[in-house]
């Protein structure tokens, strides 16, 4: 254990709060889950230091790539989803790492149970009052819902075409959303990265943009250039870990 005074070194690119104040970090550089005490003791909560992979298991005998994204809520297990290899992971308070959905390195859009249901590098995740997952699947542009019955379904936008469209359902267009979240009325606010807004959808799917002006096609394409040109380090300005995150939800011990 480590006091936070003099904290072992962290890329930090999310945190959360527990119900009685330990913080989750997702410290992406070093592929692993920190918790911290109120008193500001660190642990590795999850995953080893160093070594990369999708290995499910208990603490240290799991494995991450790039974690980022947390989230609380009070149902005594975790869930965060994996950028690299396109799944979404769970942690118990025990530390035990399991995958809920997807399946690690094979990317895709495909919606259904669990297993079946594919992703490519979702960048974030956040829970309704019911206990679904809505997930920003950044690579295809899409938003996603997880249902607490753990089915797959895409609620807006479409994995073939990126734009700014405001509509209901697959008639939206995004362009490489990296944020999510629900508000108490349910409607899903979404950071739409490569257009410079936020989107809003409504319980229906309904989808319009709630703040911003979106960039010209043009830009918006040469953004998507660079995107693809760039190495996973040097795409988003966020530490460069934007098409590298593990994204993680986490219930209340």
């Amino acid at each position: 254990m480590r006091p936070a005074s003099k904290p072992a070194s962290m890329a930090v690119t999310s945190v959360a709060a527990d119900s009685v104040s330990n913080l989750y970090v997702a410290d992406s550089t070093n592929h692993i889950i920190r918790k911290i005490t109120p008193t500001g003791v660190v642990t590795t909560f999850a995953g080893m230091a160093g070594v990369l992979g999708s290995s499910d298991g208990l603490g240290g005998a799991a494995r991450f790539v790039y974690p980022a994204g947390c989230r609380c809520r009070p149902r005594q297990q975790r869930v965060r989803g994996c950028g690299n290899d396109s799944t979404l992971r769970k942690i118990t308070p025990a530390g035990v790492v399991t995958t809920v959905a997807g399946h690690a390195l094979q990317e895709g859009s495909i919606d259904g149970g669990a297993a079946t249901a594919r992703f490519n590098i979702p960048n974030n995740v956040s829970l309704d009052s019911a206990g679904n997952l809505f997930i920003a699947d950044t690579n295809n542009s899409t938003i996603r819902v997880l249902s607490s019955a753990g089915i797959v379904t895409t609620l807006a936008g479409q994995s073939t075409q990126r734009g700014s469209t405001d509509g209901t359902g697959s008639a939206a267009l995004f362009s490489f959303p990296i944020g999510v979240a629900v508000d108490a009325a349910g409607a899903v606010f979404v950071t739409d990265s490569l257009n410079n807004t936020i989107r809003k959808i409504t319980p229906a799917g309904v989808v319009t943009t709630f703040a911003g002006v979106a960039v010209s096609g043009q830009r918006r394409r040469d953004r998507q250039q660079r995107a693809f040109q760039q190495s996973p380090r040097d795409y988003g300005g966020h530490s460069g870990e934007s098409f590298r995150r593990r994204l993680w939800q986490c219930d209340d011990p």
